[in-house]
This record gives C-alpha cells, sequence and structure tokens, in this order.
C-alpha cells in the first residue's frame, strides 16, 4: 500500500509530465497552423475569358463580366443595343 506522501510525489510527477506533453502538443498545433496559414494551398488559377462583345471603331472589347466598359456605357447612353456588339460565334 502507498503512502499519502508517495502519492502526492506521484501526483507531482504525473502533473509535470502532463504539463510537459500538453506545451509539446500546443506547440506542434500552433506550428500546424502557422504553417497552413503562411501559404495558402489552394493556387488560384485564373482563366481567360473569350470576349463576348466587340466596338467596331476602336477594336475593344469586353467578355461580359464585370463592370461594364466605358465604351460599351456610352454607346448604351447613346441609344445603341448591347447585342450590336456581340461576337458572332461559329
Amino acid at each position: 500500500m502507498k503512502t499519502y506522501k508517495n502519492l502526492l510525489g506521484e501526483i507531482q510527477r504525473l502533473q509535470t509530465l502532463a504539463a510537459k506533453r500538453r506545451r509539446k502538443e500546443v506547440g506542434a498545433v500552433i506550428a500546424d497552423i502557422r504553417q497552413k496559414t503562411a501559404k495558402p494551398k489552394r493556387k488560384s488559377a485564373k482563366r481567360k475569358v473569350a470576349p463576348k462583345y466587340k466596338d467596331p471603331q476602336s477594336g475593344a472589347t469586353w467578355s461580359g463580366r464585370g463592370l461594364t466598359p466605358r465604351w460599351l456605357a456610352e454607346k448604351e447612353k447613346a441609344g445603341a443595343k448591347r447585342e450590336e456588339f456581340l461576337i458572332k460565334r461559329k
């Protein structure tokens, strides 16, 4: 049978061991998080989108994504329809 003093010593040893293991595991988790946030794994592949609209005068094109370009907005304001500038696909 263990004495009270022996049990206290064992408790102290186990608490020290638990604290060391906790620091080690927390350190590993922090290192993993830093590695994952340092450089993203997913590379953003920007795909080129074929132009959908073309200005016959200047040759400027627009894919139809994002803000309407100034040349097309001005032509629409003057009364032209957007469909007039569509690039015909074969």
